[in-house]
């Protein structure tokens, strides 16, 4: 179990790496093989983050729907595990990918869930942030 998870950790070194290399294509093949090791030990603390990491790799690949469809997972296990107000970055990071893809209704609508969950958390600069975005609509 302790040389799984030193896997998972080790891989998802080398995706920050990779990231820092914009190499995004192998930054997130690593990430995927956290996530496989991630689902093997049922770690939904760490499934919701790797979604998001890989929701912004993604999204910087210009691929949108697959962002969405790791965001939407990322939200779901984050739901169960820690409630509402430490999802705001997954749903920040759906509205900035409903920014891309230009349908500005529904990347307000996710804004405004990041806002509100920011709000609960008392994280000040990333509701700022979020606000910024918010601005660019």
């Amino acid at each position: 179990l302790k040389e799984s998870e030193r896997m998972a950790n080790s891989y998802s070194n080398i995706a920050g790496v990779y990231q820092l290399q914009k190499d995004y294509e192998k930054s997130l093949n690593a990430l995927k093989k956290v996530l496989e090791i991630d689902l093997k030990l049922k770690n939904e603390k760490n499934l919701w983050a790797t979604y998001q990491n890989m929701t912004v790799l993604s999204r910087l690949l210009g691929k949108y729907d697959q962002a969405l469809e790791y965001a939407y997972k990322g939200v779901e296990i984050g739901l169960k595990t820690d409630g509402e107000a430490n999802i705001g970055g997954l749903y920040h990071n759906i509205g900035y990918v409903y920014f891309f893809k230009k349908n500005y209704s529904e990347s307000l609508k996710y804004y405004e869930k990041a806002l509100k969950s920011f709000a609960q958390s008392g994280e000040e600069l990333r509701k700022a942030i979020t606000q910024n975005a918010m601005a660019q609509l």
